[in-house]
């Protein structure tokens, strides 16, 4: 293997998924996006708490989270297709209505599988400032 701890272990994972043996061009394809990022994140040599940091924040940013507390002000707000329903142009699971605000996804389910879904009841009534942290719930189905 190669000089950097990061790099082979992305690849000894991506070869254990089977990513460059499925014979699959989008599964070869993927593994080369993900190795650019592994590679530009090993070529900025963060160390401890300063690349946990960079993980967290850049994951959140990338899934289109909020890294800041949401203050609910009229500026963090937008219109959406159906009359009367607002969204969080931070966070895009907040929404609010005539009922008040609410996270779509305030509650994630976990089946006995361990993959999570969301639902009619992920719903929960928040208040501000609010910052998105969801309520994992295991299921029996």
């Amino acid at each position: 293997m190669g000089l950097n701890p990061i790099i082979d272990h992305a690849i000894r994972e991506l070869q254990l998924l089977g990513m460059y043996s499925s014979g699959k061009d989008e599964d070869a394809k993927m593994a080369a996006k993900i190795m650019e990022l592994v590679q530009t994140f090993a070529n900025q040599e963060h160390q401890g708490f300063a690349a946990q940091y960079c993980i967290q924040v850049f994951g959140k940013l990338c899934s289109m989270q909020p890294i800041g507390v949401l203050t609910g002000e009229d500026k963090e707000w937008k219109e959406t297709m159906h009359k009367g329903l607002l969204q969080n142009t931070r966070c895009y699971h907040v929404f609010k209505d005539e009922t008040g605000p609410y996270d779509a996804n305030g509650k994630i389910f976990v089946r006995p599988n361990g993959t999570p879904y969301v639902d009619a009841n992920s719903k929960i009534t928040i208040t501000f400032p609010y910052y998105p942290n969801p309520q994992y719930v295991r299921v029996e189905q």
